[in-house]
């Protein structure tokens, strides 16, 4: 991977399970959509042709899952179906996740 642009994009609703001890413990869900882009300032013909390739490469993924923030970071577990791909990427499946807090 390489490129001189790299770009991406996040929508997320949070919300309260039905559950209270999960509530209590710090747990719950999210659905969201992301996407992102990497794409290489070399090579475009003019502004207009970077402008396409730079929309037209946007990878974009929809999914839902539970959150628990602990005290060491933010764990997640979701559910992911990938709407736009590269040739190589994956379709869908389980993502877990891991954002320790800043130190």
């Amino acid at each position: 991977l390489g490129g001189d642009i790299a770009c991406s994009l996040l929508a997320a609703l949070q919300f309260r399970l039905p559950h209270e001890g999960l509530t209590a413990a710090g747990v719950h869900g999210q659905v969201f959509l992301n996407g992102g882009t990497l794409c290489s300032l070399q090579g475009a013909a003019s502004p207009a042709a970077f402008a396409r390739d730079f929309t037209s490469s946007f990878r974009w993924s929809a999914g839902a899952g539970v959150v628990w923030a602990t005290q060491i970071g933010r764990l997640e577990l979701n559910l992911c179906h990938v709407l736009r791909a590269g040739q190589h990427d994956a379709k869908r499946g389980l993502q877990f996740g891991f954002c320790p807090l800043p130190w």
